[in-house]
C-alpha cells in the first residue's frame, strides 16, 4: 500500500472499514520488522543520528510528495504542535528504543514494548476517558507479566544497562494521545510529514550533545537497513499509524503491540541468532494476552 492510497482523502473506491484494515496489516508486519532491522543498523550507525536521519528525510520525502500534489502548507501553530508531539514519538517513543537495541536483543526490546496499550489507558485516565471492566484486567495481567518478564536476572541486568527503554512506551503514548486530543496538526498525510520531519531534526542537536558524530565510513548493511526503516518503517508505516489514530480508538490503534513482538522475535530468531530464555517469552505471551484484553474491552 503507497503513503498516498492509506490516507488520500479522495480516493472512493475502499471503504473505510478496508482501509483501517489495511492500516492496521500494515502496522502489525511492518513496524514488527523494523526492530530487527533497528538492531542492524545501530551495530554500525550512531543511535540517535541514524533514527533523526530516518525520520527527518521520510517526512520530507513525504513533505513534498504532498505540496507537489496541491496540499496546503502547515501554518505555523501546527509545525508548532508537530515538533512537540514529533519529539514525543520519534525522539523519546524510537529514541530510547534504538538506544536501547545496542544492548538488548531486539525480540526483548519488542517484548517491553508490547506494554504500550498497558500505559495507554493509565494515561487515557489524564484525558477523561473511563477504561471498561475488561480493560482494566488486561492493565492487571499486564503489569503482573512486566513484572514477572522484568524479575528474571540476566534480563533485569540488561534493563538496568538500558532503563531508558521502559520510558518508550510512555513517550510514545504521550505523544499519541496529545496528536489525537490536544496539539492541532495539520490534516491528513501533512500531519505525519510535519511530525516526522519536525521530531527528526530535532533528534539532531540531542545526538551531538550526547556525543554522537557522523561516521568516517558506512557498512552497507547498516545502510540497506536504513533505507529499510525510511520507506517502510516511516514512510509506509507511520502514515498508516498516523490514519489509525485520527480514525480509530487510542486502543485499537495501539493493538499494534500485541503482533509486532510475534514478527520481532521470529526475525530476530530466524534471521538475528537471538535466544530468547523461556520465562522471558512465557511473561511475553501474557503481555500480549493482556493487551488482547484491553483491545476487546476497548471496543464499543
Amino acid at each position: 500500500m503507497s503513503v498516498a492510497d492509506a490516507e488520500s482523502p479522495d480516493r472512493i473506491d475502499a471503504p473505510p472499514s478496508s482501509r483501517i484494515l489495511l492500516a492496521l496489516l500494515a502496522v502489525y508486519v511492518l513496524w514488527g520488522s523494523t526492530y530487527f532491522f533497528i538492531a542492524v543498523a545501530v551495530h554500525t550507525l550512531p543511535p540517535i543520528l541514524m533514527a533523526g536521519a530516518r525520520f527527518m528525510v521520510a517526512g520530507v520525502v513525504l513533505y513534498v510528495v504532498l505540496r507537489l500534489r496541491g496540499a496546503a502548507p502547515p501554518a505555523p501553530k501546527e509545525w508548532r504542535n508537530a515538533l512537540v508531539s514529533g519529539l514525543l514519538l520519534f525522539g523519546g517513543g524510537n529514541g530510547f528504543v534504538v538506544m536501547a537495541e545496542r544492548t538488548m536483543p531486539s525480540g526483548l526490546t519488542s517484548l517491553v514494548i508490547a506494554s504500550t496499550p498497558i500505559v495507554a489507558v493509565l494515561v487515557s485516565l489524564a484525558f477523561g476517558e473511563r477504561p471498561r471492566p475488561l480493560e482494566w484486567l488486561g492493565v492487571t495481567i499486564g503489569l503482573a507479566a512486566v513484572g514477572w518478564l522484568c524479575s528474571d536476572g540476566s534480563i533485569a541486568d540488561m534493563l538496568r544497562i538500558s532503563p531508558i527503554l521502559l520510558l518508550a512506551p510512555l513517550s510514545w503514548t504521550l505523544g499519541s494521545f496529545f496528536s489525537k486530543k490536544t496539539l492541532k496538526i495539520a490534516a491528513g498525510p501533512m500531519g505525519a510529514a510535519t511530525q516526522m520531519l519536525a521530531g527528526g531534526a530535532a533528534m539532531f542537536p540531542l545526538a551531538f550533545a550526547i556525543g554522537e558524530h557522523i561516521p568516517a565510513e558506512f557498512e552497507w548493511r547498516g545502510v540497506a537497513a536504513w533505507a529499510y526503516l525510511v520507506v517502510f518503517g516511516s514512510l509506509v508505516g507511520f502514515t498508516c499509524y498516523a490514519y489509525l489514530l485520527r480514525n480509530t480508538r487510542p486502543s485499537l490503534a495501539l493493538s499494534y503491540a500485541y503482533v509486532n513482538p510475534v514478527v520481532a522475535v521470529v526475525l530476530g530468531t530466524a534471521l538475528g541468532g537471538e535466544r530468547l530464555p523461556v520465562h522471558a517469552l512465557g511473561a511475553g505471551a501474557a503481555v500480549l494476552g493482556s493487551v488482547c484484553l484491553i483491545s476487546m474491552g476497548g471496543k464499543k
